[in-house]
């Protein structure tokens, strides 16, 4: 696994690079859906602390793995998100497949509580 996919617990944290887009995401795809295969991922936090810039590809693939995991009862996040970025995204979070969050841990702290209730 590398550095910008990452497991915590039942959490896939996917780290952005600082340009998300068609070219720097071409294989991230694959190796996101990879690691939702594996046994034991329940949620997916995507964290945008680095990103700069973002295009229609990286919607996509956020669409795309929101709706897996949901459809196998997991959650998806949005976080770190903030200027340019923050706007684009806002349109995910406007179609109901993911919720904005500060930070990976304020994400992981509301996906945990949920669970336990």
């Amino acid at each position: 696994m590398s550095k910008s996919i990452r497991r915590y617990k039942e959490h896939l944290i996917v780290k952005f690079p600082k340009e998300a887009d068609h070219h720097h995401l071409s294989s991230f795809s694959d190796k996101i859906r990879m690691e939702i295969l594996k046994r034991g991922v329940k949620n997916i936090i995507f964290d945008f602390s680095d990103v700069t810039f973002i295009d229609s590809s990286a919607v996509g693939l956020i669409l795309s793995k929101s709706k897996t995991v949901e459809s196998l009862g997991g959650k998806a996040g949005l976080c770190c998100a903030k200027g340019h970025v923050l706007k684009v995204l806002n349109a995910c979070t406007a179609v109901g497949l993911s919720k904005m969050f500060d930070n990976v841990e304020e994400a992981i702290s509301c996906f945990e509580k949920k669970q336990e209730a």
